[in-house]
């Protein structure tokens, strides 16, 4: 009405493009997920987001990346890997070029000093979980260590391994599903070591992973090695920081913290006994709690 008395067209353009922006904002996504009742308030945390959602209290749209959307599918990242041969092979193969691109974790954690004393002979000395083609344990197959070596992945992958001629004998190839306990024979190695794993999973998931490791573990003589990348809480490299982006992006997943770290290990019954650095990548050594 006072803009009619006073005939203020400048305003009335102004309200217009306001009414206009409102429009836009209701049209899209992020309203359904209550962002707009939270302008001006304080800031909502990712439970109270997610809340009545099955999405991950951070990764709002879980198993929606542009992976799936380029693909026109509904399967989850590894999923889709595991039932199309020909990009489940690309992967291994760009993980294992990956792999000699970058520090070995030998090269990060001191693993003679740390995990060549008091050992079983009786027990495997290291499974590589999640190992992929085993490029992580050729390395070591060279080395005189203390114990037998064994390899860990689904079943395709160890096929897959088993027919590149690349693994020598003294590596030990068993095929077994993370996400399922490890069987009787695998139980009580002195070292369970997972090499950029955890990354690709949510905490939920982690914690299954971590629980069936955990109950693998002999106490006061088993150690979990996880070499990841591991943000600083403040002040992170920006190297870093894009990984985490990246991981969003492909996986609609994230890096860690270090106390993100340290809080999934906690709840899965672990302990940190120490964190070993070089470059961009990180050892994490867990023990039982």
């Amino acid at each position: 009405q006072a803009l009619t008395e006073t005939g203020d067209e400048t305003s009335r353009q102004k309200i217009i493009a306001a009414a206009s922006a409102l429009i836009r904002e209701l049209e899209n996504p992020g309203f359904d997920l209550g962002m707009l009742q939270k302008l001006g308030q304080e800031p909502q945390s990712s439970e109270q987001l997610t809340a009545g959602t099955k999405a991950d209290v951070v990764l709002v749209y879980a198993n929606h990346s542009p992976v799936q959307y380029g693909l026109r599918t509904d399967k989850p990242f590894f999923s889709i890997l595991r039932d199309n041969a020909r990009l489940g092979k690309g992967f291994n193969s760009f993980m294992a070029g990956y792999a000699k691109a970058r520090p070995q974790w030998t090269e990060v954690y001191p693993y003679k000093e740390r995990l060549g004393e008091d050992t079983d002979a009786s027990a495997p000395w290291l499974f590589d979980v999640g190992g992929g083609l085993g490029h992580e344990l050729l390395g070591l197959a060279l080395e005189n260590v203390p114990g037998r070596l064994v390899l860990q992945d689904l079943s395709a992958v160890i096929e897959e391994a088993k027919s590149s001629g690349n693994l020598p004998k003294i590596i030990e190839a068993i095929p077994h599903d993370f996400f399922t306990p490890q069987p009787a024979e695998c139980k009580g190695a002195k070292t369970y070591f997972m090499r950029l794993i955890l990354r690709d999973w949510p905490d939920a998931e982690c914690a299954t992973i971590l629980s069936h490791l955990r109950d693998a573990m002999a106490k006061d003589y088993s150690r979990l090695l996880i070499n990841e990348t591991i943000l600083r809480d403040v002040g992170a490299p920006w190297q870093l920081t894009s990984l985490d982006w990246t991981m969003m992006g492909m996986l609609v997943n994230r890096e860690r913290a270090e106390s993100q770290w340290r809080q999934i290990l906690n709840d899965a019954g672990l302990k940190i006994i120490g964190i070993y650095y070089k470059g961009i990548k990180g050892v994490i050594e867990a023990t039982l709690a």
